[in-house]
Parts: C-alpha cells; sequence; structure tokens
C-alpha cells in the first residue's frame, strides 16, 4: 500500500511555502525528485511562481465577475425598457 499526499484544506502564502521548502522536501521526498524549471531551486521557484499564480488567479476571478456583471445588467436593463414601453403605451 502507497501513502498519497493528503491535499491541504488551506493554502499557505507563497512566501511562508518559501521559506519553510526544505522541511516540505523532508516530509514530502516525491517531490525532491522533481526537475526545477530554468534549474532553479525549488526555494526561487515557490518564490516567484507563488505571487505569478495570485495575480493570474485574480485577474481570471474578475474577468468572471465583470461578465457576469455584464450579462446581469443587461438583463436589467432591458426588462426596465420594456416596462417603460408598456407605461408609455397606455
Amino acid at each position: 500500500m502507497s501513502i498519497r499526499p493528503v491535499k491541504p484544506l488551506i493554502q499557505a502564502k507563497p512566501e511562508t511555502q518559501a521559506l519553510f521548502i526544505d522541511t516540505y522536501l523532508v516530509n514530502n521526498p516525491q517531490y525532491a525528485d522533481i526537475e526545477m524549471p530554468f534549474g532553479w531551486s525549488p526555494r526561487l521557484v515557490t518564490a516567484v511562481l507563488g505571487p505569478v499564480n495570485a495575480i493570474l488567479s485574480a485577474l481570471i476571478s474578475a474577468v468572471v465577475a465583470w461578465i457576469v456583471w455584464k450579462i446581469r445588467t443587461g438583463r436589467e436593463r432591458g426588462a426596465r425598457q420594456q416596462v417603460t414601453s408598456r407605461w408609455q403605451s397606455r
């Protein structure tokens, strides 16, 4: 029986991950063998890609929220125009 890594419920901040990367790699040796991009150290990869990941996630969330807002305000605007045209036709 193999031991599977448990996915954490709370994601640590990138700064915290970079500080404790050595402890993480000791406790998770399967990740220590992964080759890092550009030959960087795991600490540098975590410190650089963590904030990049956070920025991209925030941008995607903002775009989705903007699309939903545009859809909702478009429906409301259409409903208001229908009510106004009914009122004026009386």
